[in-house]
């Protein structure tokens, strides 16, 4: 009895404990930063605080994922939170929690004192900091100009990488930019960096966020995350108005000639942008090769490209976005957009294969001379929905007509005899349209389904001319031309959480892609007029059919220990491909492709550290060209011809990387090691016609000197590659060393008739690039580039030359307060040795002047492109059994005055956000 007594009460604590567990609550809260310019101004949610509750029955844990942490069932009473992170000073709150109430709590954490012994006796502000799991980049200790953008900051970064596809920080992509903790600037990565001034800009923080931040969910180890900027302004900035006008105008710099033109230029462009609406207006008309409107663009005298471009372009975009009652990050999004632009292009180009002497000649040149015009204009529209936790929809349409025109002009000498060749003109013109509708559902819990169809048309003329002086024979066609495609692909992929506490899944998958096109095309030969017949060489009528079935797994383990993910994918894919040709003659081809694709990939990703491992394959079919056992003789002297019988080809790819940030100078080391090797690999045969030769296969006869292409496999193609760059801030220059040596091996098998030839290339480079942001009045890089490239063939020949690289680009401001000077130089030296042995060079400089006006908000500049009239375009290489030169003609040599004026306007603010629900406390 007395045991009973002694056990009475516990048994009472325990059912006062079940009781008051029964009774529970629930919090909600945020972790926020504090910025000591504005009080109770929320910058930016804190990732990784440790939050503690502390109840009268149990003590509960977790931690701040994007600023917002979540307690379930939490027992009524009285209630202390504690916050703790490496970087931030400890704070505790004590909360009263009723039952059945939802209670928010919100934390402004203040930053921890860093004691770095470098600022205090140096007073030098760093670069870099490190605050736990965040990258702390500190924009008073980069130098930029006045009127620069965000951008010129990112680019002097150490660790981060920056490209016209986008930035990356350590080997990942940058997937979003938030201003002050907003999307100010809407959910692309790069239009807050090309908008948001550079002298607004206090602190850029990086770290990683979960893709799914919904605070309700619970935290596994390992979650899928994203890469983000988060800029801390001095403006405090909640919406921002841009605005940019540019007008130039100049002329060719050429001593004279029919193709010396005017230059001109004129644009606009107008943004708004804010958290829940982003508009903007972009227009422009010039034939400079300019795609902006931005004075930026012009002043930097990068060179334009050699092509002659004249282009009409009008854009405008609306974007909307909502709140969703998950998370601020999350927003519902619609988005409209809409282009028409009006594009004409010219561009001359000379090709050169010197063969290499073989059994049918000692020497042997083949030269092709093109001039290239294309007239191309186009409206196109997109639609895109976004409902988070549910699905996104978008719609795409774009319709077009497209002119072009081709001179052809080539010549074959055998033995320094008589040339060979002829001439070819042809001109073409294409109505087209393609519309595109993507749904993609992810509504339901762990799994999401896909949708896509395409559908495209494209109707056409045709008028060609060739004209063969070796044989005095001249040809004339007219052709038109049908085509129609369509295309639907369905995704369906779902998850299997193998663990509660860490991201080990199972992903399940499967596509079918449908695929069906006509093309269509009836060529007439207009050689005896009024007597017109079939050219069955360029008449075609054929129906292709593609089915693939495409399944996997796709298991994903996280390894807590060492901090990585290790991934393995087996996939199996079937394709189709049944192609009915209807003329010249009844041809079925019928034929399936089966392949096994099993990829894997072991990564450790850390703010200062990745290391990646990978081996990925890959299936390649051969294309409708490659497959068509027909002839193209659009160069007669280039015959090219399918082959039926060819096989996919499959592509083993092994990739290594491994990058780290080191040193109290933030040094930056990357490693890349990559190999392919390919089976099947689609090889090109050639063979070459010292006399007419008639080809009874394709009715066809070729002419003297005529070289034929068809397709076979072979297999054993290897190319390596490695890469180890190592960037050097030098603190005391207030400039970067890049240091980049890189050594390429390549192994290309193809055929020299019916001998099986293999060419192999050894590429050594070593760059150096020193970038210099001297003061806020100069900036300069300078840069070289050496490499060494060796070629050598089954036959025994063989090719090396030699190949020299050199640029320096120089910005200076505020000369007197209101002029600039800026200039750009490259060269490239090439030194051929052998039989073939020459020099070559090209050399361009730029150069760009002016002056700021209207409170250096508007601006008058002088640019001129390639003063030294040095460029010409030129590229060499070795292929099979000859030697290639390439000449292409530059357009881009021409002055222009410039008139400019950029506008930018802001607006600062504070706004709230919280759970608004009736039965919400806030503390």
């Amino acid at each position: 009895m007395l045991r009973y007594l002694l056990l009475l009460p516990c048994i009472l604590a325990g059912v006062a404990t079940l009781y008051a567990q029964s009774k529970t609550g629930t919090i909600v809260g945020q972790t926020m930063t504090s910025d000591p310019s504005a009080r109770d101004y929320r910058a930016f949610g804190v990732d990784g605080v440790v939050v503690e509750a502390f109840t009268s029955c149990d003590t509960l844990y977790t931690t701040s994922v994007s600023g917002s942490f979540f307690f379930k069932k939490v027992a009524a009473g009285p209630v202390r939170l504690r916050f703790s992170h490496l970087s931030y000073q400890e704070v505790t709150r004590d909360i009263e929690l009723q039952p059945d109430q939802t209670v928010q709590v919100e934390v402004m954490l203040q930053e921890a004192s860093q004691e770095i012994g470098s600022v205090t006796v140096k007073g030098e502000i760093p670069v870099l900091t490190i605050q736990g799991d965040t990258l702390v980049y500190h924009a008073a200790a980069v130098k930029t100009f006045e009127g620069d953008e965000t951008i010129r900051i990112v680019e002097q970064l150490p660790g981060v990488t920056t490209s016209e596809a986008g930035v990356s920080v350590m080997g990942k992509d940058i997937a979003r930019t938030y201003v002050d903790g907003r999307l100010i600037f809407g959910s692309s990565p790069m239009a807050a960096l090309q908008n948001l001034l550079a002298n607004d800009v206090v602190k850029i923080r990086v770290y990683d966020e979960y893709v799914d931040n919904n605070p309700r969910h619970k935290r596994r180890k390992g979650d899928e995350t994203r890469r983000v900027f988060n800029i801390e302004t001095k403006s405090k900035l909640i919406q921002a108005t841009t605005g940019h006008f540019l007008a130039s105008y100049g002329a060719d710099l050429n001593a004279g000639g029919r193709d010396n033109r005017d230059r001109y230029g004129i644009g606009a462009t107008a943004n708004f942008f804010s958290e829940s609406l982003l508009l903007s207006a972009n227009a422009f008309f010039n034939n400079i090769n300019r795609k902006s409107n931005k004075i930026s663009d012009i002043i930097a005298v990068s060179s334009p490209k050699s092509s002659y471009d004249r282009t009409t372009y009008v854009n405008t975009e609306f974007e909307r976005s909502w709140e969703s009652k998950w998370s601020k990050y999350d927003r519902t999004t619609l988005r409209a957009s809409y282009t028409y632009g009006d594009d004409y292009t010219r561009s001359e180009n000379t090709t050169e294969q010197i063969y290499l002497p073989s059994p049918d000649y000692d020497s042997r040149i083949y030269a092709d001379t093109s001039r290239n015009t294309r007239t191309n204009r186009y409206h196109a529209a997109n639609i895109y929905f976004l409902s988070p936790r549910y699905f996104w929809l978008t719609h795409d349409m774009r319709f077009s007509d497209d002119r072009s025109e081709a001179y052809r002009s080539y010549a074959s000498i055998i033995d320094g005899g008589t040339p060979a060749g002829g001439q070819t003109r042809s001109l073409d013109r294409l109505s087209q349209y393609d519309i595109s509708d993507v749904l993609h559902i992810h509504g339901i819990p762990h799994h999401s389904l896909s949708l896509r169809s395409d559908i495209s048309n494209n109707d056409g003329t045709g008028f060609r001319t060739d004209t063969l002086t070796s044989t005095a024979t001249r040809r004339e066609l007219s052709s038109s031309s049908y085509g129609l495609s369509r295309k639907i692909v369905a995704k369906f992929s779902g998850t299997i959480r193998l663990s509660r506490e860490e991201a080990n899944n199972l992903r399940y998958f499967y596509t079918y892609t449908w695929e069906k096109s006509r093309q269509k095309k009836t060529s007439l030969d207009l050689a005896d007029l009024g007597r017109e017949t079939i050219d069955t060489t360029n008449t075609y009528n054929f129906t292709n059919n593609y089915n693939t079935h495409e399944a996997g797994l796709e298991l994903t383990l996280f390894l807590s220990k060492i901090d990585a993910r290790l991934s393995v994918k087996p996939v199996f894919s079937t394709t189709g491909i049944n192609r009915d040709e209807r003329f010249p003659e009844a041809d079925v081809y019928d034929k399936r492709f089966n392949a096994f694709i099993p990829s894997a990939s072991f990564v450790i990703s850390k703010m200062t550290k990745k290391l990646l491992i990978s081996y990925m394959p890959t299936v390649q079919l051969p294309s409708i060209e490659q497959l068509r056992p027909r002839l193209d003789d659009t160069n007669p002297y280039m015959l090219v011809a399918g082959n039926r019988h060819l096989k996919q080809s499959y592509t083993h790819f092994l990739l290594g990387q491994y990058s780290i940030m080191f040193g109290k100078r933030n040094e930056n080391l990357t490693i890349v090691l990559d190999a392919r090797m390919v089976e099947d690999m689609i090889a090109a045969r050639r063979i070459f016609f010292a006399n007419e030769t008639a080809l009874p296969e394709w009715n066809y006869t070729a002419p003297a000197q005529s070289t034929l292409t068809t397709y076979e496999n072979v297999d054993g193609m290897w190319a390596v590659k490695a890469n180890v760059r190592w960037v050097h801030p030098l603190r005391k220059l207030r400039s970067r060393l890049t240091v980049q040596t890189s050594f390429n091996y390549d192994d290309t098998p193809s055929f020299v008739g019916d001998v099986l030839n293999r060419t192999r290339s050894y590429a050594p480079k070593l760059t150096l690039d020193l970038r210099a942001n001297v003061s806020r009045s100069f900036r300069c890089t300078v840069g070289t580039r050496t490499s060494y490239i060796y070629s050598k063939n089954s036959i025994g020949q063989d090719d090396k030359y030699f190949m020299q690289g050199v640029w320096v680009t120089t910005e200076l401001a505020n000369i007197f307060k209101r002029f600039y000077f800026n200039t750009s130089y490259s060269l490239s030296y090439y030194k051929r040795f052998g039989v073939n042995s020459y020099d070559q060079n090209n050399q361009i400089l730029n150069v760009s002047v002016g002056c700021k006006i209207l409170k250096r908000r508007g601006d008058i500049s002088f640019t001129a492109y390639d003063i030294l009239n040095r460029n010409s375009g030129y590229k060499t290489s070795m292929g099979s059994d000859y030697i290639q030169n390439t000449w292409t003609r530059s357009f881009g040599r021409y002055f222009t005055f410039n008139i400019a004026y950029k506008f930018n306007s802001s607006k600062s603010g504070v706004t709230n956000s919280g759970i608004k629900d009736g039965s919400v406390k806030k503390y």
